[in-house]
Formats: structure tokens, sequence, C-alpha cells
């Protein structure tokens, strides 16, 4: 056997291992179980500040530079770093409202991705609705939920376009 195809020797931890050849370890994501309460926190928070920054930064287009008390071009070059940091200020000490909406969101979506992740499917049909055999079936029953017609005024379907999985 060359020295390639041994065996690492009892002891060696396989996850330390991993970590020290740089393999990434697994993120929270929609559909694999992990959520990351403080990154998805995060995220609200930047957006807020962005959101904020943006409406100062129309705001201070009208004000002139003041050249009595400094001003001047140097002003108005970091002028927008200024706004920067006036958005985070605002965000860092209650902000609008606007991350913590935000947050829900993004939980509710991550939930709901998740629940449609096949690991995580309802095994009973009295847990939820059957899964379509195919996409169009799939399609069909999306556009029934959404926009419901009556037979007099919905085009008839082959049972031939019905059973093709090509959509």
């Amino acid at each position: 056997m060359s020295d390639d195809m041994k065996l690492s020797p009892p002891g060696y931890d396989a996850k330390a291992l991993m970590d020290a050849k740089g393999t990434p370890k697994p993120q929270a994501g929609p559909g694999n179980g992990m959520k990351d309460d403080a990154a998805i926190e995060k995220a609200a928070k930047e957006f807020e500040s962005v959101f904020i920054s943006q409406m100062l930064q129309h705001m201070w287009e009208g004000v002139k530079v003041d050249e009595n008390f400094g001003g001047g071009h140097a002003e108005e070059m970091f002028r927008g770093m200024m706004i920067e940091e006036q958005a985070k200020a605002i965000t860092k000490g209650g902000g609008l409202g606007i991350a913590d909406e935000i947050k829900k969101e993004m939980m509710r979506m991550q939930e709901k991705a998740a629940g449609a992740d096949p690991l995580h499917r309802p095994q009973n049909a009295a847990a939820g609705a059957a899964a379509p055999k195919n996409a169009y079936a799939q399609a069909q029953a999306t556009l029934a939920q959404h926009m419901p017609l009556d037979a007099a005024t919905s085009p008839a379907i082959s049972s031939d376009a019905a059973s093709d999985d090509t959509p």
C-alpha cells in the first residue's frame, strides 16, 4: 500500500483535519436545518443602515457647505462617509424598525424553504397536500390555487400534455 492510501492513525480528529485543510464549514441556509440568527440580524441591520443612508443622502443634497466653519472641498469629499456613519448610529440606536421586520421575514422565508426541502416534507397526506407527479402538474396546481377558473372559461387540457414531464 502506498503512503497516500494509508488510513489516518487512531486519535486524529477528522473535523480538525478538515479544518486544517481549509474545508469550508457548513453555513446556515434554507433547507439545511441550520439557522444563524446573528447573521440574519446583522444582514437586516445592514440593510436598514443602507436604507437610512439613502434617505439621509437626499436630505443632505440640499445643504450647502459652509465655508465659515471648515467646510470646503474636504467636507464635500467626506460627506458620504459621514452620512454612512450617521445611518449606522441611527440603526444602532433602534433605527426605524425596518431591521426587525426584515429579520422576521427572512426567518419566515428560511422556515418556508426548509419546509420545501424534500427531507422536511410531511410523510402523510393528512399533514400536507400531495405532491404533484411532474412539473406540468405542479404548475397547473399552483395556477389553480392562485387563479381558480370555472370549467366554462378554462381551456381543455389533453391527457398527453398532463403526463409530459417537460415544462
